[in-house]
């Protein structure tokens, strides 16, 4: 008798432990989804035909963003290519915004043509 409730123990303990397991996956995808709401706002970047990358989890703000608004100041297009999805073009005072609704833009790659120029502007949110 005694050796059947040692195993109905260490089943309980077993499905606790898968329990207690899916509910910090749960909490942490939660996390990731639900904006903090912190703003942040970028120093206006010049833009050739050089491709500049900006990391956001490698410098500030050292996290991921729900959520960014790319303004392109002009005088040419500028193509923007957040994370590793396919590249977007921006033309002279327009601005896109990329919203991912969970903490998932790790970076943005900015580029123009060559022999042009541009300056962009980003603001976002984590």
């Amino acid at each position: 008798m005694a050796e059947k409730e040692e195993k109905v123990a260490t089943a309980e303990v077993g499905i606790l432990t898968l329990i207690n397991s899916k509910l910090r996956q749960i909490l942490e995808l939660q996390q990731q989804q639900i904006p903090e709401g912190v703003p942040v706002n970028f120093e206006d970047v010049a833009v050739t035909s050089e491709p500049k990358r900006l990391s956001f989890t490698s410098n500030r703000p050292y996290h991921a963003l729900f959520r960014i608004d790319v303004y392109n100041a002009g005088p040419n297009n500028a193509y923007v290519r957040v994370n590793d999805s396919e590249e977007i073009t921006i033309e002279p005072y327009r601005t896109i915004p990329f919203d991912y609704k969970r903490a998932a833009i790790k970076s943005v790659q900015l580029r123009t043509k060559t022999d042009e120029s541009a300056t962009v502007d980003i603001t976002g949110l984590y």
